[in-house]
């Protein structure tokens, strides 16, 4: 899993967010207000984590159970495959 060409995260008023960039901007208008788990997956991505590896660090860094780990992720990467920001 790996974050397509053209999305850049960056801070905007002390929020973490995903913007799209140079070409990318004409296909995706807006961008993504990440949470603290959100910001977390992302950064695990720019990594090249896949989604077993996340989990993992899920686990590491919050109080939770293994199954609502790898369900937030999926959930989450999901979403980003949707909207085209991310691909297998």
């Amino acid at each position: 899993m790996k974050i397509r060409e053209g999305f850049q995260r960056v801070k905007i008023d002390g929020a973490e967010c995903v913007v799209p960039v140079g070409r990318r901007r004409m296909d995706f208008d807006g961008m993504i207000t990440l949470n603290e788990s959100g910001a977390l997956i992302w950064k695990c991505l720019e990594k090249g984590m896949d989604a077993e590896d996340i989990a993992e660090a899920i686990l590491e860094e919050y109080d939770a159970d293994r199954n609502t780990a790898v369900d937030c992720v999926e959930v989450f990467l999901e979403k980003l495959r949707k909207i085209g920001c991310v691909e297998d």
